[in-house]
């Protein structure tokens, strides 16, 4: 029984070896991804059309999602978060689309291409943010109502800025129209502005002018 076991031999027997890391734990994991990512979806879900993401900070923000993701992609409870933030983002892609808001839907394709490289949704809402840029800006120059007609007719001049080939065009349309990758649906109110439809998308939109 005596041979070749000393006290301090067997002392060192229930001590865990040196090399064992600690196990993380789940919560753990879960904290620190949602310290990170709680204030952007409320950003997003608070965001409006015009809302525009501060470089630095989307910059700032990305690398430490990639940090996280890197961090513990390689543990079970790391994958399991990383598959709901994968979803929350593809939540937050209609959000903003609905809004809409180019831009962040631009930026949001990147974060979920992050946590998500073979993603099926992306290609879709890129094309979809592509599209957007090269909608047709509209503004109205004026209104005619010729008189000499039977039945009455509303004109609205209108000056469009084409994205995609960078040129300007003036026209004159009217309700039920369709123009430069556009539907003219109906005038609002007195004169006041026009609603139209973007024909790539079928996003409804509202003009203004004099």
């Amino acid at each position: 029984m005596g041979s070749g076991c000393d006290s301090e031999s067997l002392k060192d027997l229930g001590k865990p070896s040196g090399d064992i890391k600690n196990p993380i734990e789940p919560q753990q994991i879960e904290n620190e991804f949602d310290n990170l990512l709680r204030p952007f979806y409320d950003y997003v879900e608070n965001a409006k059309a015009e809302t525009a993401l501060d470089p630095d900070y989307a910059q700032k923000f990305k690398g430490q999602l990639e940090a996280l993701r890197k961090k513990y992609e390689g543990t079970d409870p790391g994958k399991l978060k990383l598959k709901d933030v994968q979803h929350r983002l593809e939540r937050l892609l209609i959000v903003a689309r609905d809004i809409p808001n180019v831009g962040l839907v631009s930026y949001l394709c990147e974060l979920l291409e992050l946590v998500s490289p073979d993603n099926t949704r992306i290609d879709r809402f890129r094309l979809w943010a592509t599209v957007q840029l090269n909608r047709p800006i509209v503004a109205i120059r004026g209104w005619y109502e010729p008189l000499e007609v039977d039945l009455p007719i509303v004109y609205v001049f209108v000056k469009v800025y084409l994205p995609e080939s960078n040129e300007v065009v003036s026209m004159r349309v009217r309700e039920g129209e369709e123009f430069l990758g556009l539907k003219f649906l109906k005038i609002l109110g007195k004169k006041k502005g026009i609603r139209l439809e973007y024909k790539a998308t079928g996003d409804v939109f509202e003009v203004y002018g004099p």
